[in-house]
């Protein structure tokens, strides 16, 4: 039995240096292809969140602005956060969730806002300006529409 062992392991044969390297440079390969691709998914995916919290304080205001009967005829900016002016924001009202937080995890500039108008057909139109630390939706003097909310009007935030 134990010289039976002893010729299985004489002839027993491991990789070549040569097919070790073939299976390195096709690892090298598959990587090369993959690491791009998941970068892109994963800033496809920040953008997404932004767009994605735009629309919550969207509702938000729309809740505040329904449930208060806020008067939008001459327009209307609702905060995310109080501005300390005796205005309090979507968050202090409780009309978004505490804590709503960017991409990095940081809090929203303060100075991030719903603009609430009535349109000329006489609907209630709602724009946000929403800037975190790395990406924002709109600006301060050129507000996104709800309907125009999409992953290509987030923007990288300027330094």
């Amino acid at each position: 039995m134990f010289t039976k062992f002893l010729k299985q392991v004489k002839n027993a044969k491991g990789f070549t240096l040569v097919e070790l390297l073939a299976v390195i440079v096709i690892l090298g390969i598959i990587a090369a292809i993959a690491v791009p691709s998941v970068s892109g998914v994963i800033a496809k995916s920040k953008k997404d969140a932004t767009v994605s919290n735009a629309e919550q304080l969207i509702e938000g205001a729309r809740l505040l602005v329904t449930t208060d009967n806020v008067d939008v005829s001459d327009g209307v900016d609702i905060n995310v956060y109080s501005s300390g002016d005796n205005q309090k924001g979507l968050e202090e009202e409780g009309f978004i969730e505490d804590g709503l937080v960017d991409t990095t995890g940081e809090a929203y500039d303060s100075s991030s806002h719903v603009h609430v108008e009535e349109g000329e057909d006489g609907k209630v139109v709602y724009s946000v300006y929403l800037k975190g630390s790395k990406y924002q939706i709109g600006s301060s003097s050129e507000l996104v529409k709800r309907k125009d909310l999409a992953r290509d009007k987030v923007t990288k935030v300027s330094e």
